[in-house]
């Protein structure tokens, strides 16, 4: 049986793939989705549980899990306004 090619040495005779850094664009980096303008990410660590309740909510009521948690933020914020 051939021994396969240590993948840390590369290919040698294959051309390079085209690359985003090629075109101008940083690596690692994409052009910007205009429906993502003007908006951050929020992002957290939660249980496997919580990941499988928001999931699953999210197939009932046919909603994203990003609609699903705008909604538990609007209601987090409306609950600290009421007390100040």
């Amino acid at each position: 049986m051939a021994q396969r090619p240590k993948l840390a040495l590369g290919p040698t005779n294959v051309p390079a793939p085209d690359r985003p850094e090629a075109h101008g664009t940083p690596r690692g980096k994409t052009e910007a989705r205009p429906d993502r303008a003007g908006k951050k990410a929020i992002a957290g660590y939660f249980p496997r549980e919580t990941w499988v309740a928001l999931r699953s909510l999210s197939i009932q009521h046919d909603k994203t899990t990003q609609d699903l948690m705008q909604e538990a933020f609007d209601d987090l914020f409306a609950k600290y306004r009421s007390r100040a």
